[in-house]
């Protein structure tokens, strides 16, 4: 249970992440990121910042709430906490490029190579 402590402006955040499972981690290492269409999106996800192929497919996944104050604070409980800001729904690693943060009204963002950048809806 998240404990919600800090300043008036913290807000819970939806973090969605692609989650690779075993059968698709062993697909992808026998023939490549090319032969899944979730190793397609984390691709694009990890190394451009781009989210289209992983939103259009339905690859990502609700894995944690996390209470903060705004994007830059989820990036900071995402990689060093503390812990008890954070609500694990699913598998979860620490928040990097690719991964997308909702807020409190629908509006998302992706966690880009350098900070932030909206979702088009």
């Amino acid at each position: 249970m998240i404990r919600r402590k800090g300043s008036d402006m913290s807000k819970m955040w939806k973090l969605h992440q692609i989650v690779l499972t075993k059968d698709v981690v062993d697909l992808i290492n026998k023939e490549g990121f090319k032969a899944h269409v979730k190793g397609v999106a984390y691709t694009e996800a990890l190394m451009k910042g781009d989210p289209k192929i992983g939103l259009m497919h339905d690859c990502y996944d609700h894995v944690a709430n996390i209470v903060a104050d705004d994007l830059e604070h989820c990036f900071e409980v995402g990689n060093i906490g503390p812990e008890d800001r954070i609500e694990r729904l699913n598998k979860m690693h620490s928040i990097s490029v690719g991964d997308i943060l909702e807020d409190d009204t629908g509006k998302k963002f992706v966690c880009a190579k350098f900070g932030w950048e909206e979702v088009a809806a």
